[in-house]
C-alpha cells in the first residue's frame, strides 16, 4: 500500500522511508519472539532462605537452538526482582549462575515459572516466555537484631 501511494504522490523518498521504519519494526519484533523460544531453564533452591532477606537461586539457561545464538536476554523470577542480563548464548549453549530472589513472607514457598525475555535486536518491543519451574523452598522466619544493651566492663557491678 506505501508502495502504490508514493508512487501516485511527489513523496517517494518519505514514502520509502516510512515503508523501511515499518519493516523494522516488524522484524524488530519477530526477531525478538524468535530470541526466547527454545529455550530450557533450571533453577537450584539456595540452603537456607529467610523472609525479607535476599538470597541467591542459581540457575542454568540452555539453548535448544540449532542455527542462531541468543542475544540480550533477561531472566527474573518474580515480578518484583531486578531481571538478570545475559547478553550471549550461543547457539546448543548453556549459561550458569545465580540470580538474587527475596521472598516476603515465611512458610512454604513456590516459584512457579522463571521469566525470559528479550530485548533483541534494537529493543523496540520486550517479548518474553514464561518457563515452568516449579522450585520450592522453606523460608524461615525474618531476622531481626537483638534488642538490648551491651554489658559494659568499666562499670561497677
Amino acid at each position: 500500500m506505501v508502495a502504490i501511494a508514493s508512487t501516485n504522490t511527489g513523496n517517494n523518498s518519505l514514502y520509502a522511508v516510512l515503508a523501511v521504519m515499518f519493516a523494522v519494526l516488524i522484524l524488530s519484533g519477530l526477531l525478538s519472539r524468535q530470541n526466547v523460544r527454545g529455550l530450557a531453564v533450571e533453577l537450584t533452591a539456595p540452603g537456607e532462605v529467610f523472609a525479607n532477606r535476599p538470597f541467591d537461586v542459581g540457575f542454568a539457561l540452555a539453548s535448544r537452538g540449532l542455527l542462531l545464538p541468543r542475544w540480550f536476554l533477561l531472566l527474573r523470577l518474580t515480578r518484583e526482582a531486578k531481571p538478570l542480563l545475559i547478553p550471549y548464548l550461543p547457539r546448543r549453549g548453556r549459561s550458569s549462575g545465580r540470580i538474587e530472589a527475596m521472598v516476603p513472607r515465611r512458610g512454604p514457598y513456590l516459584f512457579p515459572y522463571a521469566h525470559v525475555s528479550s530485548l533483541f535486536p534494537f529493543g523496540f518491543f520486550r517479548k518474553g516466555v514464561r518457563y515452568r519451574s516449579d522450585l520450592a523452598v522453606l523460608v524461615f522466619p525474618e531476622i531481626f537484631a537483638a534488642a538490648g544493651r551491651r554489658a559494659d566492663s568499666s562499670s561497677p557491678s
